[in-house]
């Protein structure tokens, strides 16, 4: 189920970056890498994100992993919002660990192949979504090139036209 958000919101994203490459219109390659953040953010390997309840099936360990990544990412944003997901998620934790082992090995009776599958699936998702915001940093930045010599050139123009 956590697996089903990204993988549909990457593939809006894929939509929007292929109408971008149709219309070579800079609204659908932004939207599109609005898109490839959004759920490159939620693949974020900490409870209570997707991310966090697809590691959780691979082993409920790996969100210690996630919850140091989200530490280092708040001390290089001081978001508001990572913050939360740091609490939230350090509660996660601290529940699961409380758990009985009874509990755990039922909650977390997944199949090896199952357990691989999944992460295999988490990686790819996270190949492609991290490929995707390179891929749409080309041709924004040939738009913003663009804009920035337009608006030289209109400068030029407007220094032109006083000196006259």
């Amino acid at each position: 189920m956590a697996y089903g958000g990204p993988l549909l919101g990457t593939l809006g994203a894929i939509g929007c970056a292929g109408v971008g490459m149709v219309t070579d219109n800079p609204f659908w390659y932004a939207l599109a890498t609005t898109g490839f953040l959004l759920n490159l953010f939620n693949l974020l390997p900490i409870s209570p994100l997707d991310g966090g309840r697809i590691i959780g099936v691979i082993s409920p360990k790996l969100w210690i992993i996630g919850l140091l990544g989200a530490v280092g990412l708040f001390y290089l944003t001081w978001s508001p919002i990572i913050a939360l997901i740091i609490i939230m998620g350090s509660l996660q934790i601290y529940r699961s660990s409380k758990r009985s082992a009874v509990e755990k090995a039922r909650y977390y009776a997944v199949t090896p192949g199952k357990r691989i599958g999944m992460g295999l699936a988490f990686l790819a998702l996270l190949a492609v979504t991290s490929f995707g915001m390179l891929a749409m940093q080309v041709p924004l930045d040939n738009f913003q090139q663009q804009g920035a010599a337009v608006q030289q050139t209109s400068e030029d123009y407007r220094s032109q036209v006083r000196i006259r």
